[in-house]
This record gives C-alpha cells, sequence and structure tokens, in this order.
C-alpha cells in the first residue's frame, strides 16, 4: 500500500488581490534562513536581512518578506505577466533565502472555455535576486515543489472558475498542521 503525499509545508499564503494573485508555500526546510540572523544588506525594506533579536519567529519575517515582495511590486517584471503564480519558499545551509516560482499562463477567461490547459514557466530568485538558468539540464525544483504545483493545477481545474480558484486554495495534506493566511491589498 502507497503511503499518501505529505510534503513539509508549514505555512501557505493565499494572495487573491497580488499582482499577480498566487500562493506561497514555506517549506520547513531552511526556513530558519528566515530568522534574519546573519544579514546585512538590504533588500526591499531596510530592515529585512537585519540581525534578528532572539526568539524572532523565521515564520513572521517570511511572511513580511513575501508581503513586501508580491503586495508592493516588488517581483520581477517578467512576473508580474503571469495570469497566476505559485512560489515556494526555502532555504539552503548558507542561509539563503531561495525561491522557486510557476507561472500559469493560458488560462481561459471565457467560462465556455475553462478550465483549459495552462502553460506552466518555472524561475527561480536567490536572495532576491532573478537567476538565469541555462543549459539544456536544470534543476526546476524539488519532487515536493512539483507535488504542490500539480496539487494546484488539479484544483484549478476543479474550480468553477479563476475567482474562486484564487480565493480558495487546495486541499493539501501536510505532515503538521498547515498555517494558512490570507494576504490583501
Amino acid at each position: 500500500m502507497t503511503k499518501p503525499i505529505t510534503p513539509q509545508i508549514v505555512t501557505r499564503l493565499n494572495l487573491p488581490e497580488g499582482n499577480p494573485p498566487g500562493r506561497v508555500y514555506f517549506h520547513e526546510s531552511g526556513i530558519q534562513s528566515f530568522s534574519g540572523e546573519g544579514y546585512t544588506a538590504t533588500f526591499l525594506e531596510e530592515d529585512f536581512y537585519l540581525h534578528s533579536v532572539p526568539g524572532t519567529d523565521p515564520i513572521s519575517r517570511a511572511t513580511r518578506h513575501t508581503s513586501a515582495l508580491w503586495m508592493r511590486d516588488n517581483l520581477p517584471r517578467s512576473a508580474k505577466e503571469y495570469l497566476y503564480l505559485v512560489g515556494i519558499l526555502w532555504g539552503n545551509e548558507q542561509k539563503d533565502k531561495l525561491w522557486d516560482f510557476f507561472g500559469f499562463e493560458g488560462i481561459p477567461k471565457s467560462p465556455k472555455d475553462w478550465p483549459g490547459n495552462a502553460d506552466i514557466f518555472s524561475f527561480y530568485l536567490s536572495k532576491g535576486v532573478l537567476v538565469p538558468r541555462h543549459g539544456p539540464y536544470v534543476n526546476v525544483t524539488c519532487e515536493e515543489g512539483f507535488d504542490l504545483v500539480a496539487a494546484e493545477g488539479r484544483h484549478r481545474k476543479r474550480c468553477h472558475n479563476m475567482g474562486e480558484f484564487r480565493l480558495h486554495p487546495p486541499k493539501i495534506r501536510v505532515r503538521n498542521k498547515l498555517t494558512d493566511i490570507v494576504i490583501t491589498r
């Protein structure tokens, strides 16, 4: 018998009014990168990479980071061209803040053509900078990242329209409790 897929996601942010609308998943891998410790450079806002005080919650900092990036139009210009965006936020051993992004395009606007078959594009941010992916073979995301993007795609096809999809995230089984946060303007 197979085990259920349970990605190591600790928080999901729903951004139905973002530019573009989307969702962000915080992967528990390297979430401590958002504790603020060891960063002195600035990006977006002065306090992003300042040293943290003891007890700073990395989820709170990651949420602030996401809000400033997404809701204040600080995403790369090309990211704003997608109809919908899924982000997976994580960190590495060097405490770098990393993002895997998946842009959905070709989603029908007409109810008679819904749900269609969206094209999905990927890009990657490291420390707030868009990293070009060159070569014939590139790492797109981890397996759990693919699981999340697939869950989003299946959920979109089950919804009646884009508005319903944006407002109601998919049901995802996770290992621990999933914290859902909605961020609006």
